[in-house]
């Protein structure tokens, strides 16, 4: 497990964990509260959100992470396993905080709540390899939104029970979390990122770029990128004409309106919530940032 909740590979990976960390802290800091308070709070949503990551891995066949390469899917799983006992130890904490009863009676429902949401989410990726641009939306909110959205609550809910700024603060973190599922989306398109990949067709098959392309595309060039889909992991010229007909598409100007929508509803959201100024310059950098 000590490997699982490493942050990943790279500065960047390292950076936006370490970001990512803060979030309940932040939004309990920015009604009000002491930082420290949301210390259990967050490590369970983290120990959950290595889980959950673990989990997505292997349910994608992404290629495996160097620790559990060698060793096989059962290390990874059973790791994966190991952190979720642990996140939901660390939350049973709560009831034993002197005052927290109360608290801990509201917050651990809600992960769990959180957890079927997201749930069912991975559900609707998983047996619609070829979405909608609704089905799309609908499972990014599922999936990553509520995530965040969860960190952000708990981490209010801690400081306080004012329901404006409870809202406000879960729709923050709802974006934020669309964001994030998009941006890794979009990693699916970085140069030689394509070859090489188990199952390439089937995860970018769901990708926004994709799912957008697919939606307004004319039905020739439709079944041309469904096809360069189903023949990545054999032919790398199909990489290419899935990128070309993704540009083709429009996709690119698309994402950009959409990100930018997406940023703007989380900002306008942590402001509604009236937070302390120094933990909402700190939110408002989670979503300006890559």
């Amino acid at each position: 497990m000590r490997f699982a909740l490493s942050p990943g590979q790279g500065e960047n990976a390292e950076g936006r964990y370490l970001r990512l960390a803060e979030l309940p802290a932040l939004c309990c800091q920015a009604v009000g509260g002491e930082p420290g308070w949301a210390d259990g709070v967050t490590a369970a949503w983290l120990c959950f959100y290595q889980a959950a990551h673990l989990m997505d891995s292997l349910q994608d066949q992404d290629e495996p992470e160097e620790w559990w390469a060698e060793a096989g899917t059962g290390v990874a799983l059973n790791a994966a396993s190991g952190l979720f006992f642990t996140a939901s130890l660390l939350l049973e904490r709560l009831h034993r905080e002197p005052g927290r009863g109360d608290l801990a009676g509201e917050i651990v429902p809600e992960f769990y709540r959180s957890f079927f949401i997201m749930c069912n989410g991975q559900h609707q990726e998983l047996t619609c390899p070829q979405p909608s641009l609704e089905q799309y939306w609908r499972t990014a909110t599922e999936k990553s939104g509520a995530f965040f959205a969860l960190a952000c609550w708990a981490g209010t809910r801690l400081a306080t029970a004012e329901a404006s700024r409870l809202a406000n603060l879960r729709q923050f973190g709802e974006h934020l979390g669309v964001l994030i599922q998009v941006k890794d989306d979009l990693e699916e398109f970085k140069p030689g990122r394509l070859p090489g990949r188990a199952l390439q067709g089937r995860r970018m098959g769901s990708a926004l770029p994709v799912v957008y392309a697919r939606e307004v595309l004319p039905e020739r060039e439709r079944s041309r990128l469904n096809a360069a889909l189903n023949h990545l992991a054999e032919d790398p010229h199909a990489a290419v004409i899935v990128n070309q007909l993704v540009d083709q598409s429009g996709a690119g100007l698309y994402l950009i309106a959409e990100l930018e929508r997406h940023r703007q509803q989380a900002l306008e959201a942590l402001y509604a919530a009236k937070p302390e100024a120094q933990a909402a310059a700190q939110l408002a950098q989670l979503v300006g940032s890559d």
